[in-house]
């Protein structure tokens, strides 16, 4: 297992983060760009989840498969101000 985490910091090295400027123009400018395109994207995703037939969908759930998914995606596909 430890020579798989070395050959992958070698195919994907690690960089410091960087300094993300939340009040500049851009990253405003971006946020709104974005917004639109994410939350077409949780339609997408909405309506895919929705397509099933609930039997399905509660074998899933008892399963304990779709828990919690929808505020994953949510907190994963929202900017937030943090």
């Amino acid at each position: 297992m430890d020579h798989d985490r070395q050959e992958d910091a070698r195919v994907f090295p690690l960089y410091p983060p960087l300094a993300v400027d939340r009040s500049s123009e851009a990253y405003q400018q971006n946020v709104k760009d974005w917004t639109e395109v994410l939350k077409k994207y949780q339609e997408g995703l909405a309506w895919c989840a929705s397509q099933g037939a609930a039997h399905y969908e509660d074998r899933h759930k008892q399963r304990g498969l779709l828990l919690g998914i929808s505020t994953v995606l949510s907190e994963e596909l929202t900017f937030s101000s943090r």
